[in-house]
């Protein structure tokens, strides 16, 4: 893929994804990384993110579309991978998810609005119950947390703030890059 004038595909096989995680950021990503997996299913594509995170369907997307690229994806958190960003940064290629030295990550509960009637908010917390099983269990997958670890975290009602070592520690990241 030629450079574009778009800050979210800023060169040959390098994607940025920052700011919020949503339709057009999604867009980007997913179109960058099937348009570089299909180029060149061998070559790294470098998945950079600075992100606050965003809507749980959107990194579903994002998360499904890295894991069924053959190409290997090199991620860099940069400044901060909050929310559902921690997960892209953890789908990774193994040995090269990177954290620059200053950034932070944020592992959150899944949020989201369920005002209305009350069978609206049954249904809504019924789909809020599923992605968090789904997030639970795609991070147990790519990080070092256990099931147990996450679910006390995520039902603290709290956000968890770690740096780069806490994220190489806890498998978010494999190098901390200065």
């Amino acid at each position: 893929m030629a450079e574009q004038n778009d800050d979210k595909v800023i060169s040959s096989r390098v994607i940025y994804l920052g700011g919020e995680i949503d339709d057009a950021s999604t867009e980007k990503a997913i179109g960058g990384l099937m348009g570089f997996n299909v180029t060149n299913a061998r070559a790294p594509i470098h998945f950079i993110l600075n992100s606050y995170g965003g809507d749980a369907y959107h990194m579903f997307g994002i998360y499904d579309i890295m894991k069924a690229c053959s190409a290997p994806i090199w991620t860099l958190a940069t400044g901060k991978a909050m929310s559902a960003s921690i997960l892209l940064l953890a789908a990774g290629h193994k040995g090269e998810r990177r954290i620059s030295q200053r950034a932070t990550i944020m592992v959150h509960e899944l949020q989201g609005v369920g005002w209305g009637s009350l069978s609206f908010m049954r249904q809504r917390l019924e789909e809020y119950e599923r992605l968090q099983k789904q997030y639970i269990e795609a991070l147990v997958e790519e990080t070092k947390l256990t099931e147990p670890k996450l679910n006390k975290l995520l039902s603290s009602n709290k956000e968890t703030y770690w740096d780069a070592t806490d994220a190489i520690k806890y498998g978010f990241a494999d190098k901390i890059i200065m």
